[in-house]
Formats: structure tokens, sequence, C-alpha cells
């Protein structure tokens, strides 16, 4: 059995790789543009995780799918779970 990567590992990296992009842009663009776009992206990056997550779950599931690909998006995605984690739990004592 010839094992490859499928489109499900590139997009499961590609989300992997812009929610911390969208992690590290809210504050500025919301700026720029204004506060309501904030909830826009706020939805934009909890969508992003969750899927993230189906993402993963999918593609390890999959006899066929080589998981290299796969390992580094969850690493990424850990981390950003973390960092959500993080502000959703702290985030309000570190507020001005």
């Amino acid at each position: 059995m010839h094992q490859r990567y499928s489109w499900k590992s590139y997009i499961f990296l590609i989300l992997s790789i812009l929610i911390p992009v969208f992690l590290l842009l809210i504050d500025p663009i919301s700026q720029a543009i204004s506060e309501q776009f904030a909830v826009i992206m706020m939805l934009i990056i909890f969508l992003g995780a969750i899927t993230s997550i189906i993402l993963a779950i999918l593609v390890f599931l999959d006899k066929k799918e080589r998981k290299g690909i796969a390992y580094i998006a969850l690493a990424l995605t850990l981390i950003n779970i973390s960092i959500i984690g993080f502000f959703l739990l702290l985030g309000a004592n570190f507020a001005p």
C-alpha cells in the first residue's frame, strides 16, 4: 500500500499556520479598521481551531495518509490551542 499526503494534510497545515497569523494581526487590524472587526476575527480563530482539531482526527485515522505534515500541523495546533486557552482563562487579568 502506497502512502501519500492528501489534501487533508495540506489544509491542516495551512490552517495551523493561519491561526497564529490571525492571532498576531487581530490587534493592529482592529485598531486600523474597527473594533467590530475584531469580533469577526475572534470567530475565525475559534472556528479555525475547531476545524483544525477535526482535521487532525481525520488525518490521523486515515490509514493511507502519511503523517509527517500532520505531526507538524498537530504541534502548531496544540500551541495555538494553548495560547487561545491562556487568553480565555487569564486574559481578563492582563487587560487594562
